[in-house]
């Protein structure tokens, strides 16, 4: 998305590399599934081809990326991820940030609880009291209406899940704000590059309070 809006042309990261690469670097500093930090961290230091270079078929048939695959790193060592939640920040000023960071037309990852009520409508309500969590989801946010209703909710960020077309609109769902105001979702991160900054295609976000 970021690439498309700066330089006009899109760039689909391969998933598997990402992922074989992720999960290496987790292994070797025993971490319990995959952290979004991890994920960034090892984009900015491994690179990344995109997927029509390395995708899915070939990484299930050679089962690790080759040397070309990791040809493309140099060009990822300028990029900077910057997390938009602590500890201290309340749901409402985090919800403040996303927003200002989406509005500036920068994506935002980030993870949340999933409950057993959750449909492939795309749309993603704040679940009752008696909705057990049946696991967690990281989603990328890539903007937001504040008149979306879900439920007796209002306001929802515009999500891009990784389940397929079939789920949402294409892939995309509408995620309620509550999830972020009540902290059932949480540990928020964006990328940043100068050049992105210069294209002209983005705007500087408004500073973190």
């Amino acid at each position: 998305m970021l690439e498309r809006c700066t330089s006009g042309r899109e760039l689909a990261l391969s998933r598997p590399f990402v992922e074989y690469n992720a999960r290496r670097y987790a292994a070797g500093r025993r971490e319990c599934g995959l952290a979004l930090r991890t994920v960034l961290k090892v984009i900015r230091r491994c690179g990344a081809p995109s997927e029509e270079y390395y995708p899915y078929d070939d990484a299930a048939v050679e089962g690790h990326p080759d040397a070309f695959a990791y040809s493309f790193q140099r060009s990822f060592r300028a990029l900077r991820y910057l997390r938009l939640d602590d500890g201290q920040a309340s749901g409402d000023v985090v919800l403040g940030r996303v927003r200002s960071f989406l509005a500036a037309g920068f994506p935002v990852t980030f993870g949340f609880s999933l409950h057993r009520s959750l449909a492939d409508d795309g749309e993603i309500w704040f679940p009752k009291k008696r909705d057990s969590v049946v696991g967690g989801q990281a989603v990328v946010a890539v903007g937001y209406h504040d008149h979306v209703h879900l439920g007796s909710d209002r306001g929802a960020l515009l999500v891009r899940n990784s389940w397929g077309h079939e789920w949402g609109d294409g892939g995309y769902g509408w995620l309620s704000y509550a999830y972020v105001t009540r902290r059932l979702a949480t540990d928020y991160w964006t990328l940043i590059k100068r050049s992105w900054l210069r294209s002209g295609g983005l705007e500087r976000p408004r500073p973190l309070t």
